[in-house]
Parts: C-alpha cells; sequence; structure tokens
C-alpha cells in the first residue's frame, strides 16, 4: 500500500498563531512533527511506501523544510503552482506517482489523530473508504465539506460545502488500486481549482466510497449555564371569569405573561380568525394583565375537553386536523437555524429544574437519581443518561438538529386550542412567548411535539388524574403506571401528528426527533409538577419522557465506528486543542 500526505498548502490561517512560517506537517506534538507521526501511525509493514505532495510557493517553503519532508519520507511530488492551485490538483498529481495495481491511502498533512482511530480506519474492510468526523451541528461554523449518506448505511452519497449535513469529511481517504485507476485518468490541470470535495463527491458517485465514523466526546458548541428565556418556571397566574370576558393575571414571573401577551397580539394581527382578540392590556401594572373574551359562551370548547369525553375518534382527528396543518404549515416563517439548538434548550433547563426543586419528594428524588429504572418490567436508563447525551453525543445531537427553523406557538397543546364543534373553527390561545433561548424560533415540530406530549405522553390523562401509578424505591426503582379511561382519541390524534409531522420537509431523521422531542419536553416540565407531598404527576410524566426518550435512541441508527478524537489543524485554536490532547 501507499500512503500519499498532501502537504502542499501555505498554512495562512496558522500563521498569526506561529513564530514563523512553517509547512503544517512539520508542527511538532509531542516528540515527533505531525509528518513523522503520519508515517509511524500507518506503517503496516515494510512494504509501506510514503509519498508527500508538498510546494515550492509561499514563505514556508524554504529548502530546509524542503529537505526534512525528503528525508522523512520515501519521496516527495513538487506542485510547483502550490500557491495557484488547490487541493484537487495537488491529489492528482500525487496520484501519477503512484505505480498501477497499488491501493494508496490519501491524507492531508494537517491531521491529527491517536493512533487507534487511524488504524481502524486503515484496516476497515470496504474497497474505498473516507474518514468521517460527526459534528454537533449541520451550520454555523467553517467546518470544512460535509458528506452526505444513502439512508440505507455507510455507502457515501454527496461530498460537497453545500451539503446539509452534521458529518464531514475529515482528510483522509483509503482509495482501491481500481479507483485509483479510473482517477489516473483526469488531468491535474483540469482540477487547478478545485477543492479535494470535488474529487471526493465524483468518487462517491461514480465508485463506492464508505464512510468510516468518528463520534468526539469532546465539546465544539458552549453550553449555557440556564435558560435563556428569563422564565423560572414558578410562575403563577390566575383566571377570572366576568361580564363574558376572561382576565389572565400573572402573580409572579411577570416576564413571561408580558412575552405572552406580545405573542398573542402579534397573532392576531396576522391570523384573526385563530388567534383571540384582546380587549384590555395592563401590560406594565405590577400584576401584569389582560382581557379577552370568554369564547367558551361562543360555543369554543378546549380540545383536550372533547378528547377525555369520549367523542369519537374520527369526529376529533376532524376538528384536530386544522390546527395541526395550521401550525406546522401556515403559521411559522422560516429562519435560519442555530447551532446547539437542542443542547441548550434542554439541558440547562433540565439542571436549573432538578437541581432547584426546594422540597422534592424522597420519591421523586430516587426516580430521578436512578441510574436505570423499571418501568412496567422494563428497564430504561434514567435522568443521567439523559443529561450525558445532551453534554457529549455529538453525533446525536446533530443529526436531531433541524435545518431550518419557524416561528412557534410553544405550548400548543390540546388545552391552549379551542374548536368550535359546529364550524370547526378554531383559536389558539396562552402562547409560550419565548423558546428555553430566548427566541421566538424553534424546530419546525416543536409545537407538534408539544401537542404529542399530550396524547402520546399522556400530559392530559397526567394533568387530570386520569392515571394509576405505583413506586418502588427499594435497591430498585420500579415504576408501574395505567391511564385510566384512555380511549382511541389518544391514539388517533397521535397517529394525525405524526403524518403531519412526516410532511415536514428536510427531516430525515424525524422519527427519532419527535420522539426526543416529545420526552425532553415531558422531562424538563415533570418538577414544576411536584406540590408539597403530591408527587404522583411529576413522577409519571418524568417516567414517560425518559421511556420516550430512550425510545428516540433506540430509533437512532448510529454510524459512529469510533469515539476519538480527528483535528484538522487549520487555525491557533485548533492547534491548541490537538496540542491539548496529543502534546
Amino acid at each position: 500500500m501507499r500512503v500519499l500526505t498532501l502537504a502542499a498548502g501555505l498554512g495562512s490561517r496558522l500563521v498569526p498563531s506561529l513564530e514563523k512560517p512553517i509547512p503544517k506537517a512539520l508542527i511538532s506534538l509531542g516528540s515527533e512533527n505531525l509528518l513523522e507521526r503520519q508515517v509511524r501511525q500507518l506503517s503496516n509493514s515494510e512494504e509501506t511506501l510514503h509519498t508527500a505532495v508538498i510546494g515550492r510557493q509561499g514563505e514556508c517553503w524554504t529548502e530546509d523544510y524542503i529537505r526534512q519532508f525528503q528525508e522523512t519520507v520515501d519521496k516527495t511530488i513538487v506542485n510547483e503552482r502550490n500557491a495557484e492551485t488547490e487541493a484537487g490538483y495537488s491529489f492528482l498529481l500525487g496520484l501519477e506517482s503512484i505505480p498501477e495495481g497499488e491501493d494508496v491511502l490519501v491524507i492531508d498533512g494537517d491531521i491529527v489523530a491517536e493512533d487507534e482511530l487511524l488504524l481502524g480506519f486503515r484496516d476497515h474492510g470496504a474497497e474505498n473508504v473516507a474518514l468521517v468526523r460527526a459534528v454537533e451541528t449541520k451550520v454555523g461554523f467553517d467546518r470544512g465539506a460535509c458528506v452526505s449518506f444513502t439512508s440505507k448505511g455507510e455507502r457515501i452519497e454527496r461530498c460537497g460545502f453545500d451539503v446539509q449535513s452534521n458529518y464531514v469529511y475529515s482528510g483522509a481517504m483509503r482509495l482501491s488500486s481500481s479507483c485509483v485507476k479510473s482517477l489516473s485518468k483526469l488531468k491535474p490541470e483540469e482540477y487547478e481549482q478545485e477543492q479535494l470535495a470535488t474529487l471526493i463527491d465524483e468518487i462517491a458517485q461514480e465508485s463506492e466510497l464508505t464512510g468510516y465514523t468518528v463520534n468526539p466526546q469532546a465539546r465544539t458548541i458552549p453550553t449555557v449555564d440556564e435558560p435563556l428565556d428569563g422564565y423560572s418556571g414558578t410562575g403563577e397566574t390566575t383566571l377570572e371569569k366576568r361580564k363574558n370576558r376572561i382576565t389572565k393575571r400573572a402573580h409572579s414571573e411577570s416576564k413571561k405573561l408580558r412575552d405572552e401577551i406580545d405573542r398573542l397580539r402579534h397573532g392576531h394581527s396576522r391570523f384573526p380568525n385563530h388567534f383571540p382578540e384582546i380587549l384590555e392590556v395592563s401590560l406594565f401594572d405590577e400584576e401584569p394583565s389582560y382581557e379577552m373574551p370568554d369564547y367558551t359562551e361562543r360555543g369554543y370548547q378546549p380540545l383536550d375537553e372533547i378528547l377525555r369525553s369520549g367523542t369519537a375518534p374520527d369526529v376529533l382527528v376532524d376538528l384536530a386536523e386544522d390546527p395541526l396543518r395550521f401550525i406546522s404549515e401556515e403559521f411559522g416563517e422560516e429562519a435560519d437555524p442555530i447551532p446547539g439548538l437542542y443542547k441548550n434548550t434542554f439541558l440547562p433547563k433540565i439542571q436549573t429544574r432538578y437541581s432547584g426543586i426546594k422540597e422534592a419528594t424522597p420519591r421523586f428524588e430516587s426516580v430521578a437519581e436512578a441510574e436505570r429504572i423499571s418501568v412496567d418490567g422494563e428497564r430504561i436508563p434514567g435522568l443521567a443518561k439523559v443529561k450525558q447525551v445532551l453534554e457529549s453525543d455529538t453525533e446525536f445531537l446533530g443529526r436531531l438538529e433541524p435545518t431550518y427553523m419557524t416561528d412557534f406557538h410553544g405550548d400548543f397543546k390540546p388545552d391552549n386550542i379551542l374548536v368550535d364543534k359546529k364550524s370547526g373553527d378554531f383559536l389558539l390561545i396562552d402562547p409560550r412567548g419565548r423558546s428555553e433561548i430566548g427566541t421566538t424560533t424553534h424546530d419546525p415540530i416543536y409545537d407538534l411535539a408539544k401537542f404529542l406530549t399530550s396524547t402520546y405522553g399522556y400530559y392530559t390523562a397526567f394533568k387530570h388524574g386520569d392515571f394509576e401509578l405505583s413506586v418502588e424505591v427499594g435497591p430498585a426503582v420500579a415504576v408501574k403506571y395505567e391511564i385510566v379511561g384512555k380511549n382511541r382519541g389518544y391514539e388517533k390524534l397521535t397517529e394525525a401528528v405524526l403524518t403531519q409531522v412526516e410532511r415536514i420537509n428536510g427531516d430525515d431523521d424525524w422519527k427519532v426527533r419527535v420522539d426526543a422531542l416529545t420526552g425532553l419536553l415531558l422531562i424538563a416540565n415533570a418538577p414544576v409538577h411536584i406540590d408539597g407531598d403530591q408527587d404522583q404527576m411529576a413522577v409519571v410524566e418524568l417516567v414517560r419522557g425518559l421511556e420516550l426518550f430512550e425510545q428516540a435512541r433506540t430509533k437512532f441508527k448510529s454510524r459512529t465506528n469510533d469515539t476519538g478524537d480527528v483535528i484538522n489543524i487549520n487555525t491557533g485554536t485548533d492547534l491548541d486543542h490537538a496540542q491539548s490532547i496529543f502534546d
């Protein structure tokens, strides 16, 4: 096998962090430089020959440095126009030196990885394989060329800077002799201005290229310490009915009600038939309030009441169909996604709410602190696993993130949907105002998942006490619960919502997303429902959330082959990171 190191770059982004310009492959980490490290790591026999494509142009390409390359590898190929050409040209130039019938391992000179990781990649059984790294998000920073996979496995489908994916090509490929032979027909001069991604994309489409995926455990996106919406979760409001009007007043946490007023006014101005009319507002009082008509006197009824009443399932679905379509297809305007959305939506909220419980019951604490819980005889991971995934499972977090965001209601549950059974008209009340990260936009399936907390997550039943619960907190925690009076309406509404979720564009992982999001909403909300020594709703809500989150993890098809570190050293930050791990 031949090893071909591509090292002809100028390293211009790294220069400010160095004492003097130097080819990146000669940067030292510990007792060896990157090139020496690669030679050591990738030599599996005396027959392994190393070739490096180096440069001539640029301050870093001195005769001394060129000589270091010549003394380290078996052969050097000089790209005389390295300052004028891109990596695609150097790649094809290097392939011209590979004898026919030889496999080749191509690696960027600025790649640093653990020994076992590169050995696993080198020895992977696929004919053609590319090193791929999972990242926490599909957008938001200069990550290089992304790759997308076919829906059924590890085969790479596309590679490019315009590919939306949380998988990034990470600087190494092992190619079969037949693939090399095919590539040798290409003329380097036709690829002078092409990045290597162009050629990887061609290989993926014309040959079978497998991804060797690394799921690093290090954080790349910061996590905030507390939710950014400013809500503590301890707000107290009251509703007063008088003279055909309803007054909603905040007695604490007034910011949440002020945000709700803002969202209602905005919603009514855009969709007057689907948001209530605001009659009077006291925005700046110590206890802010607003008034709206009492729509129940006009024939409207909360959808959760209709659900619990035993109304025929088909009638329920007919009543819910228009609100579901409206919230997912008409209400929200698309916005750019935000990196770190899921982690920063739920991890701070879960941590602050569970650590901030002043009078948690011993039973709730036992359930919340259990490493594993038996639920109706089936053992599932506890809350600690949820937090661990949100903190460090890079691949899972990246796959969860949406490709776009939309305006959202924020509390789109059946009890906040008023419907007129005769006309089918509907109104949406009690919007949340802002998301947990302080925005008025979120995942396009957020509102649908919120609805599912009531039907698939049984929040409606929990809220009204329609359940039986038993908990054992001995050496192991065991929970059993049963929904009382459960009817087909729960299932039919869940099916209707899942049908609507499936219609949302750009979401190949929607089955994982919807379970994870529904579960996380329940988990984050559970501590709010501890009332003195009454913890039944909090316990069952937490347990159901854990069930759904584990269901999402079970459905998730990970592509991970390794969990080590692989770093492309392009900037001073990258170099510092590499030195902290490998120096």
